[in-house]
């Protein structure tokens, strides 16, 4: 991940990743989310997590320099991805789904 190479962090000494999340997900149905509105919220989580993704990689490529950009193919890809997390394209067709 281009947020991860930029902050230099790619793991937090004894936080298991996997463990945190069921504690999480387990947490939500003790409150009363629904398996679907888990869905929803880690599907808005990764989104988020993507579109931070597109932006580092931008900033990555600005370096310092005017006028940089994530447009042509660079950019479509992390506007599709960020579209499927969120359920609005299906990822079909020569374009990835959606015309994006």
């Amino acid at each position: 991940s281009p947020s991860l190479r930029l902050s230099g962090c790619y793991t937090i000494s004894g936080v298991n990743d996997g463990e945190a999340l069921e504690r999480t997900v387990a947490a939500m149905a003790l409150t009363g989310v629904e398996a679907d509105g888990v869905r929803v919220v880690l599907s808005v989580v990764a989104t988020a997590l993507t579109l931070c993704g597109a932006a580092c990689a931008f900033v990555a490529r600005a370096d310092g320099e005017e006028g940089a950009t994530l447009a042509g193919e660079e950019g479509r890809r992390w506007l599709r991805a960020a579209a499927r997390l969120l359920g609005l394209v299906d990822g079909g067709g020569a374009d990835g789904g959606g015309g994006l």
